[in-house]
């Protein structure tokens, strides 16, 4: 090659899963966080520049090679089943972020024996990193959800030179990651038992913390440490700073300047897998309207992509472990319509536009709110990396309600774009055969009708 690609097309775009950490041959590349942005450095006198880095990074893949199409089944898949339910232990359930599944299926596995460890990601200090656990007891250590980078696919290696069968916990990015290190690595194959995923929308970059800082304990304090989302659903994180302990609820952490992408990578805005289609199962908050007005104590939505992960919770369901009820695939869309439409509209046209594929791909074929819907997360993510805007936001406090002003427009264009997409989602519903159930089409159908109004 006579450029390296993984620093001249990811650079800052990096999402920070470590994929290119495990599948280099030549252990040449450090991932780096600079100015509080993560991104890949090679060491270019170990490098053999045969470019296995870019063709495993997940950034450069939904950039570059993935299709440019929408296309449901890359966001949701196609689910052998799906659920709703919660840990059957108080304990996990309450100390969980959602429900507490993933951690009572990790504890069903280990207690019975049928893997040898985990390998997940733990917040130390402010970075998230790769942790391996052994023991059901230890699981509390890493409970709770990260959304930050994790570089947790590095992991790979680790797993390949030890004895025994895990179960990996991770996002989108890292399982899909693997998932092509396994086409590779029979080792891997037959080490890596179970993939557990969880839903994601982004990640933050790690300056977001410095914000939160700025924003909840004063201009002058900086972050120490960070925990995991706890406690009372939909739980709250904890802030440890120069000037003393702040814990953030949930809606507060994921404020405007998340929703509006200024702190997400921006590899991540390429990404379409919202329900990490290549893991076995897939986890994430129940966000449905009934739940969140009465549920306190979290709900977790459960789906099984494969055999092995329908086996799995079926026999953890039958053991005790979890507590769970079948909903239908429209209850599913449902409790996440609202990251299904942003990443239906818009990662295409993000595609499209980082190929220079105007002309074929995106005039005349896109409507003007659905354009905004592709460009101003893209443009807010790009924003969010220059210094000045961190500045102004660090120091001057950009004024919540003209954040909310700005998410509020956001979210106009999304419900402008909701009913059309909901069409098509019915549509898809009828394709997987989901006979489904009669109320469910009818809240999305109304859900539809109230957006037109």
């Amino acid at each position: 090659m006579s450029e390296y690609l993984l620093e001249t097309c990811v650079g800052t775009k990096c999402v920070g899963c470590g994929s290119c950490m495990a599948v280099c041959p030549q252990d040449a590349i450090t991932v780096k966080t600079r100015s509080s942005l993560v991104q890949p450095t090679i060491d270019k006198s170990k490098c053999s520049r045969c470019d296995l880095c870019t063709e495993n990074c997940s950034a450069f893949r939904n950039m570059y090679l993935e299709p440019t199409k929408p296309d449901f089944s890359r966001i949701i898949g196609r689910p052998l089943q799906t659920y709703i339910g919660f840990a059957t232990s108080n304990l996990i359930r309450t100390n969980g972020a959602s429900g507490g599944v993933t951690t009572a299926l990790l504890t069903y596995l280990l207690d019975e024996e049928i893997i040898d460890y985990v390998v997940t990601a733990y917040q130390e200090k402010l970075v998230a990193q790769p942790l391996t656990i052994t023991e059901s007891k230890d699981l509390f250590k890493a409970q709770g959800s990260i959304y930050f980078p994790s570089f947790i696919t590095k992991a790979a290696r680790q797993i390949i030179s030890e004895k025994g069968k895990c179960a990996f916990v991770g996002l989108p990015c890292q399982i899909s990651s693997l998932r092509r290190l396994e086409a590779k690595s029979k080792k891997l194959r037959e080490r890596i038992h179970i993939y557990l995923g969880l839903f994601c929308s982004h990640t933050n970059e790690y300056w977001y913390l410095r914000y939160l800082s700025s924003r909840y304990s004063g201009v002058r304090c900086y972050p120490l440490t960070v925990s995991s989302r706890h406690g009372k659903w939909p739980g709250s994180t904890t802030l440890e700073t120069s000037c003393g302990s702040v814990t953030i609820p949930h809606p507060k952490f994921w404020g405007p300047i998340p929703l509006l992408h200024l702190s997400s990578p921006i590899g991540c805005l390429y990404c379409d897998n919202h329900m990490n289609i290549h893991s076995d199962i897939a986890l994430g908050d129940a966000w449905l309207p009934r739940k969140t007005a009465e549920d306190d104590a979290g709900t977790s939505t459960v789906i099984a992509h494969t055999e092995r992960g329908l086996t799995i919770i079926e026999d953890a369901k039958k053991k005790g472990h979890i507590n769970l009820k079948e909903i239908t695939l429209r209850t599913l869309i449902q409790s996440q319509l609202g990251n299904i439409v942003a990443k239906y509209n818009g990662v295409p046209i993000r595609r499209a536009i980082v190929r220079r594929q105007y002309r074929s791909k995106i005039l005349g074929k896109y409507t003007v709110n659905d354009m905004l819907i592709g460009l101003l997360p893209l443009i807010n993510s790009y924003l969010g990396q220059k210094g000045e805007l961190r500045h102004t936001l660090f120091k001057h406090r950009i004024s919540e309600k003209t954040l909310s002003l700005y998410q509020t427009l956001m979210q106009k264009m999304l419900l402008k774009a909701t009913p059309n997409t909901i069409k098509k989602l019915l549509r898809f519903v009828v394709e997987t055969k989901d006979v489904g159930n009669a109320n469910t089409d009818i809240r999305l159908r109304a859900q539809m009708k109230k957006t037109k109004r």
